[in-house]
């Protein structure tokens, strides 16, 4: 894994490239539950998750940053406020960057859709990304939305 002590080591970079950070928001309730939560799921940071966005920010505190953007979903504003608290800088929300979408699933349990988890990930890992969740989305689905993003 790399740090970003590491990556700070590589700045500059030649003209013409952009440096991007992708950042996870923070815990959630239904992380802790072990549910399903896509972008049908609105959820917020936890007490936990709160700390982690706090520590997140502190941790990209000397990370020049230009721009912040993040999804309209609570829990991905807020972890990308803890950031931009350290920059002066306001998330903007682009639509497009939300978590892939479950579908029917988005809330269940994980344990209650162990067979369906477990053979959705085994063709996505033996390379059918288009298999998608019921009434969901593939991970085809999700890289396209983020590409127009």
């Amino acid at each position: 894994m790399t740090t970003i002590k590491e990556v700070q080591a590589t700045f500059p970079l030649d003209l013409g490239y952009t440096r991007v950070y992708l950042c996870r928001h923070g815990e959630t309730d239904y992380n802790v539950a072990l549910r399903f939560q896509g972008r049908g799921i609105d959820s917020t940071l936890n007490k936990h998750g709160e700390s982690q966005a706090k520590k997140l920010g502190l941790a990209l505190q000397d990370v020049p940053l230009e721009g912040l953007y993040c999804s309209f979903l609570v829990r991905a504003k807020s972890t990308a406020a803890a950031i931009g608290a350290h920059h002066n800088l306001e998330p903007v929300v682009v639509d497009g960057l939300e978590e892939m979408y479950f579908g029917t699933c988005e809330g269940i349990k994980l344990d209650d859709l162990y067979d369906l988890w477990k053979s959705t990930v085994n063709a996505w890992v033996e390379g059918d990304l288009h298999a998608a969740w019921p009434e969901g989305e593939s991970p085809v689905q999700v890289e396209k939305r983020g590409r127009e993003a």
